[in-house]
């Protein structure tokens, strides 16, 4: 797998930099170049996604089920949290 990452990043860097005129060699013809554009843009282009964060992320149906219960259980010991800090009064001083 290195070697097949390693290989793609020196192949493209000579591309890039032009060695050995390999662009000469190895291009996409324009009118390609603009019919792909034209029927690939629409499908990759999209609103951008939601600013909400992620829900059921997880591969399985099971996994998705555990994360809602643990965001459930996340809120609930946090509201338990908030409730019992208001009702929590601080000891008053008598004055001596």
């Amino acid at each position: 797998m290195w070697l097949v990452a390693l290989s793609g990043l020196v192949s493209g860097k000579l591309y890039h930099g032009n060695a050995l005129r390999v662009q000469r060699l190895l291009f996409v013809p324009r009118w390609l170049s603009r019919v792909g554009a034209f029927v690939l843009e629409p499908l990759f282009s999209g609103p951008p996604p939601p600013n909400e964060p992620p829900l059921g992320m997880g591969a399985t149906l099971d996994i998705q089920r555990q994360q809602r219960m643990d965001l459930h259980d996340q809120q609930m010991l946090l509201a338990q949290f908030h409730q019992a800090r208001r009702n929590h009064r601080p000891p008053q001083h008598t004055g001596f």
